[in-house]
C-alpha cells in the first residue's frame, strides 16, 4: 500500500511540474514579453520568409535581448514600397505618480527587399508563448498587396508553406528562451 501512494504522488508531482513548466507567458501590448523575473538570461527572436524555390522557411536574421528587469523585449515590422524592416526593441515602462512614461530602444535592424510590395502591412497572427526554452512561433506576418493576406493553418519550420504564392512573402518570427 505505501508503495502504491509513493507511486501516486510521484505520479502528481510530475504532472503539477510539467503543467507550471509550460505555461503561458503575458505579452504586454506595445511592449513585449518582461522575462526578467523567469530565470532566462536572453531572449532569441529569429526571423524567416518563405518565398524561396522550394517555400521552406528561410533563416533571415537573429535578435538576441536581454531580460533586464522591468525591461521588455519585442520585434516589429514596417512595410514600405518593395521593403520590409524589422526592428528589435528594448521597452521600458516609468511610472511617477501622476504619469507614465513609455520609452523604445531599437537594439538591430534588418532590411529584406520584397519586389512588388505596397508597403501596407494588413495583418499579423500572434501564437502563444510558454515558459519553455524550445523555439516557438511568435507571430506571422502575410505579406500581400491584398487586405491581410492569406494564412494558411499548418505551419511547420521544416517544411514547405505557401507553395501556391498566395502571399508576395510570409514572415514567420520565432522566440527562444534561453
Amino acid at each position: 500500500m505505501k508503495k502504491v501512494i509513493a507511486i501516486v504522488l510521484t505520479l502528481v508531482l510530475v504532472v503539477a511540474l510539467n503543467g507550471c513548466s509550460n505555461k503561458a507567458l503575458t505579452y504586454y501590448g506595445n511592449l513585449g514579453y518582461d522575462l526578467s523575473g523567469a530565470g532566462y538570461e536572453s531572449i532569441e527572436f529569429n526571423v524567416y520568409h518563405s518565398n524561396t524555390d522550394d517555400h521552406t522557411w528561410e533563416l533571415l536574421k537573429t535578435f538576441s535581448c536581454s531580460t533586464e528587469k522591468e525591461h521588455f523585449a519585442d520585434v516589429r515590422l514596417e512595410g514600405a514600397e518593395n521593403c520590409i524592416t524589422i526592428t528589435s526593441e528594448n521597452n521600458r515602462v516609468e511610472k511617477t505618480e501622476n504619469t507614465v512614461s513609455y520609452y523604445t530602444e531599437d537594439m538591430d535592424t534588418y532590411k529584406f527587399t520584397i519586389d512588388g510590395f505596397s508597403g501596407w502591412i494588413g495583418s499579423f497572427q500572434n501564437f502563444e508563448v510558454k515558459d519553455t526554452d524550445e523555439e516557438q512561433f511568435f507571430r506571422l506576418y502575410p505579406i500581400s498587396n491584398d487586405e491581410g493576406g492569406t494564412f494558411f493553418q499548418e505551419i511547420k519550420i521544416d517544411q514547405p508553406y505557401d507553395e501556391e504564392e498566395e502571399n508576395l512573402d510570409n514572415i514567420l518570427i520565432t522566440i527562444r528562451l534561453q
